[in-house]
Order: structure tokens, then C-alpha cells, then sequence
């Protein structure tokens, strides 16, 4: 039998609704095309923080590195600086031992170089009247100067006020009688005698330590 079709647009409309997805299905795809993925979601959040966890460590270890870097110029610097001191500072500990050796060399020569002129000063200067001086001596020298005194006086009293003047003198100390003897000059009777002095160093409370030449100005 044969069967005519009156009606041909309900069969394409039956076939394409045939053709079409549900709704369910629909939906479902439309899930899975514009939803997300928790896994992947995960994924990308982990490397988001991993890779700023990873920048900040970087930029903290060369700010560090700058730092360590800064510090090391500083410290260099300071050592530069302390070695220049200290040659300096050696410098001027030689150069000042180096002083002190040329001033007590000048001291030593200085304080001998008056020495004999002072002893003869003051002999002069202690010997009294009616009494002379035939020979002045240097037994030992200095700084243990000792001193040979040979004169001639008027009479025994005049020995002793010679003496007692020497003693008197700040500059001369430990005078010793070493011989007296009787003399006749021109007829006269005199004393003889020999003294030994030692140098003594004054001190400056004591004795006017100026020069010799010029004192009595």
C-alpha cells in the first residue's frame, strides 16, 4: 500500500528535535566548556605563589647581597684607614724615641760642659783673703768630678775659713784635707796645704744654676 505524506514539514521537525541534545545535556556542556576545573584552578594558584614566593626570595637576596656588599667597602675602607694610622702612629712613637735620644745625648754633653768651669767658679770665689792657689787638679772626671786643690795661706785659720766656704757652695761636696805643711816665702812663715772637693749637682731651689760668665751682672 502506498502512503502519501500530506503534511512534509512535521517530519523535519520531528527529525531535527530527533537530531537536537536535551537540556540536561545542554547544560552539561555548557558546564564543562565555561566552568572551571578546580584541579586546574589549584594548579594555577600554586604556581602564582611559587613564582612571587620565588621573586621576593630573589629580590630579598640582592638587597642581602648589596648589603654584605656595602658593608665589605665600608670595612675595607676602615681597614685602609686604620693601616694609614697606624704607620703613622709608628711613625711618630720612632720619630719621638728618635728625640728622646738626641736630647739626653745633648743633655749629657751639656751637663758636663760647665762642669769644670762651675768647680773653678766657685773655688775662686770661696778662697779667702791671705790665701793663694798654686795647683787645681782634675782627679776623676765627670759626672764623679774630683778635684785637687794646692794653695798656700797666711796662717791655719785661713785653711779652715777656705774650707767652710767650700762647703758652703751648693756645686762642691766631701772636701777632704789631704796634707798641711809649714813653708817660708820671702822670709815669711806660711801654710800649705792640699784639699780634695768633689762635684755636686744642685738643686734648683738650692743654687742659682744660671752661667758663669755673666752671673755677677
Amino acid at each position: 500500500m502506498i502512503e502519501v505524506n500530506l503534511n512534509p514539514e512535521a517530519g523535519r521537525k520531528k527529525r531535527r528535535r530527533r537530531g537536537l541534545p536535551s537540556g540536561g545535556a545542554l547544560a552539561s556542556l555548557r558546564g564543562g566548556l565555561g566552568g572551571r576545573d578546580p584541579w586546574v584552578t589549584g594548579a594555577v594558584a600554586v604556581f602564582a605563589v611559587v613564582l612571587l614566593g620565588c621573586g621576593f626570595l630573589w629580590l630579598r637576596q640582592r638587597s642581602l647581597t648589596a648589603d654584605v656588599a656595602e658593608r665589605l667597602d665600608t670595612a675595607s675602607a676602615d681597614s685602609i684607614r686604620l693601616s694609614d694610622l697606624r704607620e703613622l702612629g709608628d711613625s711618630l712613637v720612632a720619630r719621638r724615641q728618635e728625640i728622646n735620644d738626641r736630647l739626653f745625648l745633648v743633655q749629657q754633653l751639656d751637663d758636663g760642659r760647665f762642669t769644670w768651669p762651675r768647680i773653678m767658679h766657685e773655688v775662686s770665689r770661696a778662697l779667702p783673703e791671705y790665701a793663694w792657689l798654686t795647683s787645681l787638679k782634675r782627679l776623676e772626671p765627670s759626672p764623679s768630678l774630683r778635684v785637687e786643690i794646692q794653695g798656700i795661706a797666711a796662717a791655719p785659720l785661713v785653711i779652715t775659713d777656705f774650707i767652710q766656704r767650700l762647703e758652703d757652695s751648693p756645686f762642691i761636696d766631701d772636701v777632704q784635707i789631704k796634707t798641711t805643711a809649714l813653708q817660708e816665702i820671702d822670709g815669711l812663715a806660711a801654710q800649705g796645704f792640699t784639699l780634695e772637693i768633689a762635684y755636686a749637682q744642685p738643686r734648683a731651689a738650692a743654687a742659682d744654676t744660671r752661667p758663669v760668665v755673666g752671673a755677677g751682672s
